[in-house]
């Protein structure tokens, strides 16, 4: 009678395996991180806001098998997923919304609340955001402007984005998964 322990594998190489399978989990990282990009860009109402969005293909932080996607924007990218002005998310949609309010940036001849039309400032030099300064004299201090600078409607592009992400996230993790061979790793 033959011995049935002689056709099984001898060993098993586990190690190489799980590396695989981590190398494998950035790969489909990589690939949600282009979708989402792909899709808040696709989603934002100002070619501004769509060139200030960029998914972090290169950060993932494993927990255990799993992974984050960073996603990078920049005030034009905020202001179009939020809104500016009278049509500005309040802060049940926007969790950032308060400390923006509270920081250097924020118009202090501004109400601060949401849905707070666009005023002038008063006279001095202002920070409007990183890397954009402007030196006011304070004509328009506490004026109403949005007749000159029409507020931006918010896109919810990057809500909108993440949900997409969260609907395609198995399919795109099974279409991975379906490529390996788990069998190869019994030497």
């Amino acid at each position: 009678m033959a011995n049935p322990k002689q056709n099984l594998p001898k060993k098993h190489n586990t190690m190489k395996m799980v590396e695989d399978i981590v190398a494998l989990g950035k790969n489909a990282g990589r690939e949600m991180a282009v979708k989402l990009e792909s899709e808040i860009r696709s989603r934002m109402n100002t070619p501004k806001g769509q060139d200030q969005v960029e998914a972090d293909l290169d950060t993932f932080v494993q927990v255990g098998y799993d992974f984050t996607i960073n996603v990078k924007t920049g005030p034009w990218a905020l202001m179009d997923a939020y809104g500016t002005g009278s049509l500005m998310m309040d802060e049940s949609e926007n969790s950032g919304l308060a400390e923006y309010m509270e920081s250097d940036y924020w118009n202090p001849s501004r109400d601060k609340k949401a849905k707070a039309p666009i005023t002038g400032r008063p006279a001095g030099n202002w920070d409007y955001f990183p890397g954009y300064n402007r030196t006011v004299k304070g004509y328009f201090d506490r004026i109403n402007l949005e007749w000159l600078y029409e507020p931006i409607p918010p896109s919810d592009a990057i809500g909108e984005g993440w949900v997409e992400l969260a609907r395609v996230y198995d399919d795109i993790l099974n279409e991975w998964l379906s490529k390996f061979n788990f069998d190869a790793y019994w030497e």
